[in-house]
Order: structure tokens, then C-alpha cells, then sequence
């Protein structure tokens, strides 16, 4: 009986490792012909250069063990919405972005800002693939990611947009000695810009300011 426990924790302890921290590389060039825009309207225009957001934002990789392609599709079908990151998060996706790397690579840090110039990823460093620690993702096959963005600073600073795609290769384990390999980005993998907008006030909360300003209409007529 405790040979099988220990085979089974044997077992068990091995599984998690595998999906103990992928990576991904090359990740300046996640986008190429599209880009981060600002403002509803701005999804699905690659050639809208003008409109592509420069500044800063704060990046998180998400991923998704249950999503489909189904997932993506209604997803993206989101971009320029207020809605879309609470519909990724009732998708089962969660921040899997670290910078728990090793050798000379930069990696993501969630909460850490990093600068875009016409829509592009800026990401400085000596190191050319640029690569990303993912934990609980696997180090290898393949799988279905997200991207998130937040402005920060400036008039739109707290707008925030996401994009998904699938099909995503993962590579090895950076903290490993030596360090696996990783897979690089998928480029333009969602067909579209990642459109950072405000948020959008509830329906419930928009009701409760139209029955307060009813209150003070009313109150102001019999006085």
C-alpha cells in the first residue's frame, strides 16, 4: 500500500513539474502588421497607423487550459469592450506571465511597465528572443494564450484591452539548469488590434444615477 502511495506521489509530483513553468521567446514581435490602438472602433484596422497607442502599459500573459477555439472567437469578438477581461476570467484564464528567468533574458514582470512606440512592443535588453517564464503552462506542445494591456499614465491612463489566440507553442523550463527552450511568440496570431478602452459603468449602476437624478428633480420641483 505505501509503495503504491509513493509510486502514485512519484507520479503526481512529475506531472506537476511539467506544468511547473514554460516559456515563450521573441516576444517583441508578437505584433506586426497589427498593434495596441486606444478607443472603440480600432480592432480591426491594421493599416490605421495613425490611431496606434504610444506610451506605456503594463502586459500579462494569460492562459487557459479548458479554452477552445470557440473561446478565441468570442473573445476577440470582445476587443474594444469593457467586458472582455471578466469574459476571459470566466473562461478559466489567469495570469501565467513571470520573470523567474535564468542566462541574460528579459522577461514580463506583471505590474511592470513597458513603453510602445506606434503600436509596437519596445523591450530593451541584450538578449534578442526576449523570453517569458509562463507558470502552470506547459513545456511543450501547444495551447491557447491571451494577452492583456493597461494603459498607464497619461489621458487614457487604466484603459485595458485583451486579445487570444490558439495554436500557441510552449517551450521549456527557463529556471532549469541548463534552461529549456523556449518556443517563439506567435506573430499577429489574432488578426487584429488589441483596442485598450475605459471601463463601462453597469447597467445597475447607471439606473441608480438615473433614479438619484429623478430624486433631485423631484425634490427641486416641490421646494
Amino acid at each position: 500500500m505505501k509503495k503504491s502511495l509513493l509510486i502514485s506521489l512519484a507520479t503526481t509530483l512529475a506531472a506537476g513539474g511539467a506544468m511547473a513553468q514554460g516559456s515563450l521567446g521573441a516576444f517583441q514581435s508578437v505584433f506586426d502588421s497589427y498593434g495596441f490602438t486606444v478607443g472603440p472602433g480600432e480592432t480591426t484596422s491594421a493599416a490605421a497607423g495613425s490611431s496606434y497607442y504610444t506610451g506605456n502599459v503594463d502586459i500579462e500573459l494569460l492562459y487557459s487550459s479548458t479554452a477552445t477555439a470557440g473561446t478565441v472567437t468570442a473573445l476577440n469578438a470582445l476587443d474594444g469592450t469593457a467586458g472582455v477581461e471578466a469574459a476571459a476570467t470566466a473562461d478559466g484564464f489567469a495570469v501565467v506571465s513571470t520573470t523567474t528567468l535564468t542566462g541574460s533574458q528579459t522577461g514580463i514582470a506583471n505590474g511592470t511597465t513597458y513603453a510602445l512606440s506606434g503600436g509596437e512592443i519596445n523591450i530593451s535588453g541584450s538578449s534578442p528572443l526576449q523570453e517569458i517564464g509562463l507558470t502552470t503552462v506547459p513545456t511543450s506542445g501547444t495551447g491557447i494564450i491571451a494577452l492583456e494591456a493597461t494603459v498607464v499614465g497619461g489621458a487614457d491612463n487604466g484603459f485595458t484591452g485583451l486579445v487570444a489566440w490558439g495554436g500557441q507553442a510552449f517551450g521549456g523550463n527557463p529556471t532549469t539548469h541548463p534552461a529549456g527552450q523556449d518556443s517563439p511568440v506567435n506573430t499577429d496570431a489574432a488578426g487584429e488590434n488589441l483596442d485598450m478602452v475605459g471601463a463601462t459603468p453597469e447597467p445597475t449602476t447607471l439606473a441608480f444615477a438615473g433614479l438619484g437624478g429623478l430624486s433631485l428633480l423631484l425634490f427641486r420641483r416641490r421646494s
